[in-house]
């Protein structure tokens, strides 16, 4: 049953009140009537910016992109959703708004790997793309996608277990729209690669490279090009 709260953000929502919305475990305590409620008023809603979708047992994600494909006023779209198992109503969404940003966390989604990076290929207004713990393991969708977007400002990809990064480091040694870089949390064990992208590229400006099989040593090392790239 939907408490105070919720019907408040819903009554906001079909005043155009709302510019934000955080949907949080939802399966876990509305029941299907009160989901669909929810996404009936973010279908006439024309104000809400930002989205936050936080479920980890909803696979489906047709409703919710249906829900937001006419905003297009939308510009900041985190998912963190397990085990998705079709990225088609997602990337029909993405072709249709402005997104700014947009997070996936968790969602799993190695296998539609190349049809979401081909969506993103050609969106202008995307700076900001943040794939973490989605089992990437093959990068030439990713590579790609940085040869031809020239928007992406920021790119994560922690916890993806990446470990041979040579496809990324040469594809983004002559980028110079990406400033910043995370690949924390994975299987790297050598930077050789990342030691050619710095001296190559002089606008990456943050590189975020912890929790990897990498020494002391070896992050030292690319700390010093990094402070030569942030006093160019």
């Amino acid at each position: 049953m939907f408490d105070f709260v919720m019907n408040y953000k819903i009554n906001n929502l079909h005043n155009n009140k709302i510019t934000e919305i955080y949907l949080e475990f939802l399966s876990s305590f509305l029941s299907k009537d009160e989901i669909t409620t929810i996404l009936e008023a973010l279908k006439i809603n024309n104000s809400v910016k930002k989205v936050y979708f936080d479920d980890n047992k909803i696979e489906d994600i047709a409703p919710l992109c249906e829900a937001l494909l006419n905003n297009v006023l939308l510009q900041e779209l985190d998912l963190y959703i397990h085990n998705v198992s079709n990225l088609i109503p997602l990337c029909k969404l993405l072709e249709n708004n402005n997104c700014i940003k947009i997070l996936m966390l968790d969602v799993n989604i190695n296998t539609d790997i190349t049809l979401l990076c081909k969506t993103l290929e050609n969106k202008k207004s995307l700076e900001e793309l943040y794939l973490i713990g989605n089992n990437i393991t093959d990068l030439t969708p990713l590579c790609n996608l940085i040869k031809n977007n020239k928007s992406i400002k920021k790119l994560f990809l922690g916890r993806n277990n990446l470990k041979n990064i040579e496809p990324l480091c040469i594809e983004l040694q002559n980028n110079n729209n990406i400033q910043n870089l995370s690949i924390i949390n994975n299987n790297i064990d050598n930077i050789t690669y990342l030691y050619q992208l710095l001296t190559y590229n002089k606008f990456i400006k943050e590189l975020y490279v912890y929790n990897n099989n990498i020494t002391k040593s070896d992050i030292d090392k690319l700390n010093t090009l990094l402070k030569q790239n942030n006093n160019k």
